[in-house]
């Protein structure tokens, strides 16, 4: 079973943390730096899910077509990380609904981490939304991200939701 590692991202936010710290008198490379922080650790997220549903389907189903079929045409196709309109899509399709169902009841009655999750996930898919499809000059610039050190606060919540998640699906 493949265990979610935040190993990578925390080193890579720390790196652009450093250099956001240096930049304190610039606002515009603060910015810079606080936007590429949002946009690794949304993109960490997104490979989570997609690497969590590989090695399910891989570990349960035995006809190769079928696995094909689901990677090209649910994992693949899937491009943002919102809770509903793209992870919990996803899992509907992979696990079935009953399986969900028992994994939200869980997440939220066991753990209380489905509002924590979800809570993350949204106000980052805004936030990621807005990085991706903005760009920032030099002057006038008035969107504000999340600072490298609140990015790394939220790598530090959401993964033991993103292992309990792991775990949970793996029974199935």
């Amino acid at each position: 079973m493949m265990i979610i590692d935040n190993t990578e991202i925390v080193r890579i936010v720390t790196d652009i943390e450093s250099e956001y710290n240096k930049s304190t008198t610039t606002t515009h490379y603060a910015i810079l730096y606080s936007k590429l922080a949002v946009i690794e650790f949304c993109g960490w997220i997104e490979q989570v899910f997609d690497s969590i549903l590989d090695e399910y389907i891989s570990s349960k189903l035995c006809l190769p077509a079928n696995i094909v079929y689901i990677q090209n045409n649910i994992i693949k196709t899937n491009y943002g990380f919102h809770y509903d309109k793209n992870f919990r899509k996803m899992l509907i399709s992979i696990i079935g609904i009953n399986n969900l169902e028992n994994l939200e009841d869980y997440l939220e009655n066991y753990s209380g981490f489905l509002l924590q999750f979800k809570s993350i996930l949204g106000s980052f898919t805004t936030t990621r939304n807005i990085a991706a499809h903005t760009y920032t000059p030099y002057a006038g610039t008035t969107v504000t991200y999340q600072s490298p050190s609140v990015v790394l606060s939220n790598i530090r919540l959401i993964t033991p939701i993103l292992q309990k998640i792991e775990n949970l699906i793996m029974r199935y």
